[in-house]
């Protein structure tokens, strides 16, 4: 297809245009993207979508420690969330994905170190 991007990330993100234009479109520098899903953060396809995204992004994973499939919006109420971080920018949480996003979003800087785009 013309004006798409080439390569297995194109057909993720669907960006058009060069990425010349991609980084001019962005005037505060790299945006913050957060991801989670409810596969875990092992997920074949998160952490494809993080390999690509990094090329354009700066991302942090913050996702279950194991699939949760159809508990997406469930919150854990009675237990603890307690967080194992794998590198810099990932992160697993052993509880469901809102609550990988609520913790990732309510953290303070143990998470992100500003505010998502």
């Amino acid at each position: 297809m013309a004006g798409r991007r080439s390569g297995p990330c194109g057909a993720f993100i669907g960006l058009r245009g060069s990425p010349e234009m991609l980084v001019v479109s962005i005037p505060m520098g790299r945006a913050l993207v957060l991801l989670s899903n409810d596969d875990g953060f092992r997920a074949e396809g998160l952490n494809a979508l993080r390999s690509c995204l990094l090329e354009i992004a700066d991302v942090v994973v913050v996702a279950p420690e194991h699939e949760q499939s159809a508990s997406s919006h469930a919150i854990s109420l009675q237990r603890p969330l307690r967080f194992t971080q794998h590198q810099a920018d990932l992160f697993s949480v052993e509880g469901t994905p809102a609550d990988c996003v609520y913790t990732a979003l309510f953290g303070g800087t143990r998470f992100l170190p500003r505010p998502p785009d």
